[in-house]
């Protein structure tokens, strides 16, 4: 993909219109529709500042990053909307969220990957005192009928 179709690609993906980067940037609407449709490159400095602002990177906005990975450039084109959102969302969250969702994530995927072997079904609860490290499984049948979930 050339660097006006990632450009616009990354903006899509982050929610913001031509004239909000345009604006954001301290350019004119035209001059960043010019980037969008390739009648404009912007200089390494615009590259960066683009980057920036629509919370990807330069290697992926110029591809380089991707450059001989059929693998990863096939997962970037095969996202669903609702991967492409969660995505979205994500890119919103401060370190501590980030770590939460990653830590959710990363338990969950465990899950999945076990189920496998052990097919029991388990409900995860992260616990509310704001740390992130205190995660317990809750396995389902080891609770007495009468136990409230979290």
């Amino acid at each position: 993909m050339a660097f006006a179709e990632q450009l616009k690609s990354a903006r899509l993906s982050s929610g913001m219109t031509q004239q909000q980067v345009a604006d954001a940037m301290g350019i004119t609407n035209s001059t960043y529709c010019g980037y969008e449709t390739g009648k404009r490159q912007p200089d390494v400095e615009k590259i960066k500042q683009l980057a920036k602002i629509l919370n990807t990177s330069g290697d992926i906005l110029l591809e380089t990053g991707y450059v001989g990975s059929n693998f990863e450039n096939s997962l970037l084109h095969s996202l669903t909307s609702e991967e492409c959102e969660h995505i979205k969302k994500y890119r919103t969250l401060d370190e501590y969220g980030k770590a939460a969702v990653d830590s959710i994530l990363n338990i969950e995927h465990k899950r999945c990957a076990e189920q496998v072997d052990s097919p029991r079904p388990m409900v995860m609860a992260a616990a509310r005192s704001g740390a992130v490290s205190q995660i317990e499984e809750i396995h389902l049948d080891e609770l007495p009928d009468n136990t409230p979930l979290p």
